[in-house]
């Protein structure tokens, strides 16, 4: 085949791949629903506020920021004076450590007090459980002793009832006196059984004594001196815990002491600095202001943490990703903004009412809340030309326009672009022939594929000499 003939044929195989393509991608793109039309009104720009509050109580004498200004971290807000600040403290510090040292020393007194006792009434205790132990070991004893002489009658009862069965066999005794003999061995056994009864609950009792169980009786005095001892034990055990958290706080506080360095100075004071960087946003005092501990001075916020905030239908939404591509119209400054979304959430409690700079927009149960990332990039409408960004730099508080998903053209040529490096691939594949590499003649890379595969040294010799080769004049 030609050189000629190659090359039409290459360009009639990529002219029909690119048909093909663009045939099924239109195909495809008309199948696929069109996510311009998820379309919300009920939405706004809202971005994180932070408060800068008094660590003191006392007088506003300098306020260094303004609304709108941008503050650094640790950037200096205002300054409080609080007059006998020092004194007040110190003098609450010394009343609490008194305080805590007279309650040291009674539990101490409490611990050595719990710890004689104990030491007594664990004596006594071990004492009388000994005892007990020795006088149920001696009953026992007699129950024994009991048990073998009843054992004996037995025996011998026994004895005399054969005898006697004996001679009523041979007819030398009536029926009538052999039944009060058997009342006898019976009433012998009877007695053996109540010895042997007695032994065998003698033994339980030495036993359970022993294992710490007791049971009335013998055993009161005994119950009486461990509920004792537990008493007094549990309430050793808590003066002991009680006497650790009394030694660390004195530490806590002799520490406080030694670092804040707590003297009688009668005027002491504090710069009110920004925790992160900023705009300030609203101001809450004024100069000469007196203010509490914990008094919020001022707001700040970030503009690289806004966000839109978007209400949906929870059926439209339930198959966009994250990621999905939307489009911010703020029609009062006739600009539109590219966007991403983050996340999709049903519930989303904002906190207290101060966390953002605006409420989020009311949602029903049906409906969901979508945050979008917005680039800073605007794209400017035909209507009126963008504007600067007003609400202190980014448009937040704005309420706004929020539509979800690409337009079909955009989203048709950006497949299109992504896909076309793959499909000259395919197609020069498919042709036999390599990819051209750009700025690369194609008839030179086909003389040198022609003269290598025919053997003609000369002509790729000339070729590397930077003479004209043969082939191909």
């Amino acid at each position: 085949m030609s050189v000629e003939s190659s090359r039409i044929l290459l360009v009639t195989r990529i002219f029909g791949f690119v048909f093909v393509f663009v045939l099924v991608s239109v195909v495809v793109l008309a199948t696929l629903p069109n996510r311009m039309f998820l379309v919300s009104e009920n939405a706004l720009i809202n971005a994180p506020v932070q408060t800068i509050s008094s660590k003191i109580n006392g007088q506003v004498v300098d306020l260094s920021v303004q609304i709108g200004q941008e503050v650094a971290p640790f950037a200096k807000v205002a300054e409080i004076e609080n007059f006998e600040r020092d004194n007040a403290i110190a003098m609450s510090m010394r009343m609490e450590l008194l305080q805590l040292t007279d309650r040291q020393k009674a539990l101490h007194s409490t611990i050595d007090r719990t710890s004689l006792q104990l030491g007594l009434i664990r004596e006594q205790a071990n004492a009388t459980k000994q005892g007990l132990i020795e006088d149920l070991k001696v009953l026992a004893r007699k129950a024994e002793n009991q048990l073998l002489a009843e054992e004996s009658r037995v025996e011998e009862q026994e004895s005399i009832f054969l005898q006697k069965k004996s001679l009523v066999d041979i007819g030398q005794l009536s029926e009538t006196v052999l039944t009060q003999y058997r009342q006898k061995l019976d009433a012998a056994s009877h007695r053996m059984e109540t010895a042997r009864d007695d032994l065998t609950r003698q033994t339980n009792m030495v036993d359970s004594i022993a294992r710490g169980v007791y049971s009335g009786g013998l055993a009161t005095n005994l119950m009486s001196l461990e509920f004792q001892e537990k008493s007094l034990d549990m309430e050793h055990r808590k003066a002991l815990s009680e006497l650790e958290i009394v030694r660390s706080r004195v530490g806590e506080i002799e520490r406080m002491v030694a670092v804040e360095g707590l003297s009688n100075s009668a005027i002491s004071s504090d710069n009110v600095l920004a925790r992160q960087p900023g705009r300030i946003v609203s101001v809450e005092v004024a100069p000469g202001e007196t203010v509490a501990k914990g008094a919020v001075i001022a707001r700040t916020m970030n503009c690289e943490e806004s966000f839109v905030v978007a209400v949906f239908p929870g059926r439209e939404v339930e198959d966009v990703l994250v990621g999905t591509p939307a489009l911010v119209n703020v029609r009062s400054l006739g600009a539109k903004y590219n966007g991403r979304v983050e996340r999709v959430v049903r519930y989303y409690n904002t906190g207290a009412e101060t966390r953002y700079f605006k409420k989020f927009p009311d949602a029903e149960g049906h409906e969901v809340y979508v945050f979008i990332r917005v680039n800073d990039t605007a794209q400017e409408t035909e209507a009126t030309p963008v504007s600067d960004k007003k609400f202190f730099g980014c448009n937040v508080g704005e309420e706004v326009i929020v539509a979800l998903g690409e337009p079909l053209l955009q989203r048709a040529a950006n497949l299109f672009r992504s896909s076309k490096p793959l499909m000259v691939a395919e197609a020069a594949a498919a042709s036999g022939q390599p990819e051209v590499p750009q700025g690369v003649d194609p008839l030179a890379l086909e003389n040198d594929r022609i003269a290598a595969l025919s053997g003609d040294i000369r002509d790729l010799v000339k070729k590397n000499r930077g003479e004209k080769p043969s082939v191909g004049k």
